[in-house]
C-alpha cells in the first residue's frame, strides 16, 4: 500500500486514508477477479475435456501426471493435448521419438501441385513437433562459435546465436524441400552469391517464404504444364472406350453426355468412327473371341469328367452355372481365404447360431453368415447355405493338419489325417478340390458323403437287395 511522504502531518493522514481507500478498493477486486478466476478454471478445464476425442481422452488421462498437475488445470491440458496432438507417446523409448521427428522434418517436402501455403504449414508443424520433442532448438556449437555476435562464455550471446543458428537451418531446409521444378533456379542464384561472397540466403522461413512467393515459376514447369494441357485436350477429343450398354444417355456420335449426336461438333466424322459403332464391333470381337476360347477349351478336355467342363477363371463368374449344384458337393483348399465356410448341410452337423458375425468379401460381393458348424476332422467352421461352395483355408488346415505339395509328383496338396491322406487335386478352373464321392469308406470323414450321392453308383435292383435284411 502507498504511504504519503509529506511533511504536513494534516495532508499526510488525509492522502493516506485516501491511499488506504484505493487499496481497499483494489484488493477488493483481486479478490472478485480470484474468486472468477477459480470457477472459470474448472469450466474452461470441462470446456476443453469435452471437446478433446475419446483416444486423446485415454491417453492423457493414462498419464502418470495426470491426476496430480493435469487435472483441472485447463494450462496444463492444453500442453498436454499439443503433445498428444503431436505424436507424444509416453512409454515408447525417447530416442525412437525423437529420431522419428527428425526424420518426418527431413522428409517434409512439397508435393506435385501443392501449394505454398500448405506446404509452409506442413513444415511449421513438423518444426514444431521436433522442437517439442528435443526440448527446444538444435544446438550447432561449431557453426555458432563462427558467428559474428558470438561472445565467448556468455550464456546471453550464446543463447541468441543458438536460436539465429537454428533459424537459419530450418530456412535452408524449407528452400531444399520446396518443389525444386518450379524453384530450382532460386537455389542456383544463391550458390552463385555465395561463392562470389554475397550471402543472400534467408535467415527464418519467413524470409524464405517471401523469396518463393515472389519467384515466377521456372520454364520447366511452364513447358510441363503447356503439354500437359495439349496432352488433355488431346484425349478430350477421344471417343471414352464404352460398352453397347453404357452407350444409353450417351451422344452417338463422340459418347460423351450432355448433347446428342445431332448437336455434336464431330458429327461430321466417318459413321464407323462414331463411338456407338466402335463400342458395336468392341462388343462383337469380345464374343467372337468368347466363342473361339470356348470351343478350344472343350476341345482339350473331351477325355475329362464332365464336372470340370469349361475354362472360367476364378477372378470372374468363377464357374459356369451348370456346375452351381455340383460345386456344393466339393471342399475347396483356397490359400487366399482367412476363414472356412461350409453351404452343405450333408457335410457337417451341430450347425448353430454364432455371437460373432462374419462378413465375407468376395469378387461377387460381401457374403453374412452367421450361424457355424463342426465339420469332422477338422473342427469348428462358418456355415451358410447361400455360399456358393464349401471352403477350407490353407491357413487354418495347416493349424489342425499336416499338408504337403510336391509338383513333381502330382498336382495335388495332400492333408494327413491320422487314418488317412486325403488329396485336394486341381480342376480345370486352377482351383484344388475333393469331392465327396472319393471318400473311403473306412476313414471317419464317410460322414460327409450322402445317401443320395452313393445311390448313384447302384442299379435299383442292387439297392433293393441291399435293404433286405439278412437273415
Amino acid at each position: 500500500m502507498q504511504m504519503s511522504i509529506d511533511s504536513d502531518p494534516t495532508i499526510a493522514t488525509r492522502e493516506n486514508k485516501q491511499y488506504e481507500l484505493k487499496y481497499m478498493a483494489d484488493y477488493d477486486e483481486c479478490i472478485k477477479r480470484k474468486h472468477i478466476y477459480n470457477n472459470n478454471k474448472i469450466k474452461a478445464y470441462a470446456l476443453l475435456w469435452e471437446r478433446c476425442a475419446k483416444i486423446i481422452q485415454n491417453k492423457i488421462s493414462a498419464r502418470v501426471d495426470y491426476e496430480t498437475k493435469i487435472y483441472d488445470n485447463p494450462i496444463e491440458l492444453l500442453k498436454a493435448i499439443q503433445e498428444h496432438a503431436m505424436d507424444y507417446q509416453e512409454t515408447k523409448y525417447e530416442m525412437s521419438i525423437i529420431v522419428d521427428a527428425l526424420k518426418a522434418m527431413m522428409t517434409t517436402k512439397q508435393r506435385e501441385g501443392e501449394n505454398l501455403a500448405e506446404y509452409t504449414r506442413r513444415f511449421k508443424t513438423a518444426k514444431d513437433v521436433l522442437e517439442s520433442h528435443i526440448g527446444g532448438p538444435l544446438i550447432l556449437t561449431k557453426y555458432i562459435k563462427g558467428m559474428d555476435d558470438y561472445i565467448n562464455k556468455d550464456s546471453t550471446s550464446f543463447d541468441k546465436c543458438c536460436k539465429e543458428a537454428n533459424a537459419r537451418l530450418f530456412a535452408f531446409l524449407y528452400l531444399e524441400n520446396s518443389d525444386q521444378v518450379k524453384y530450382g533456379s532460386i537455389m542456383q542464384n544463391l550458390v552463385q552469391q555465395k561463392s562470389l561472397g554475397n550471402d543472400q540466403y534467408p535467415k527464418t522461413i519467413a524470409e524464405a517464404n517471401n523469396v518463393l512467393s515472389n519467384h515466377w515459376f521456372d520454364v520447366a514447369t511452364s513447358k510441363k504444364h503447356a503439354k500437359q494441357e495439349s496432352t488433355k485436350d488431346k484425349e478430350s477429343d477421344e471417343a471414352p472406350k464404352l460398352t453397347f450398354a453404357q452407350m444409353e444417355g450417351k451422344c452417338y456420335c463422340c459418347g460423351k453426355g450432355g448433347h446428342k449426336s445431332p448437336q455434336c461438333c464431330l458429327k461430321n466424322r466417318p459413321k464407323e468412327e462414331w463411338a456407338i459403332n466402335k463400342a458395336k464391333s468392341e462388343e462383337l470381337n469380345l464374343s467372337q473371341i468368347g466363342n473361339k476360347t470356348t470351343d478350344t477349351t472343350s476341345t482339350k478336355n473331351n477325355n475329362e469328367s464332365t464336372d470340370t467342363k469349361g475354362s472360367v477363371g476364378w477372378m470372374g463368374a468363377h464357374f459356369n452355372l451348370l456346375q452351381i449344384d455340383e460345386m456344393k458337393k466339393w471342399i475347396l483348399l483356397d490359400n487366399q481365404s482367412t476363414s472356412s465356410i461350409f453351404c452343405n448341410p450333408n457335410m457337417v452337423h451341430n450347425i448353430h447360431d454364432s455371437e460373432e458375425v462374419l462378413d465375407l468379401h468376395t469378387n461377387g460381393g460381401v457374403i453374412r453368415s452367421t450361424k457355424k458348424c463342426v465339420v469332422p476332422l477338422f473342427g469348428q467352421a462358418w456355415f451358410n447355405p447361400k455360399s456358393i461352395t464349401n471352403i477350407i483355408s490353407v491357413a487354418e488346415m495347416v493349424d489342425k493338419h499336416h499338408v504337403t505339395y510336391d509338383s513333381h509328383k502330382e498336382d495335388a496338396f495332400v492333408v494327413h489325417l491320422p487314418t488317412k491322406d486325403i488329396k485336394f487335386k486341381r480342376s480345370v478352373n486352377g482351383l484344388y478340390y475333393y469331392k465327396l464321392t472319393e471318400i473311403q469308406q473306412n476313414v471317419k470323414m464317410q460322414l460327409l458323403s450322402s445317401l443320395e450321392d452313393n445311390k448313384r453308383f447302384y442299379s435299383t435292383q442292387q439297392f433293393e437287395r441291399a435293404s433286405k435284411p439278412i437273415v
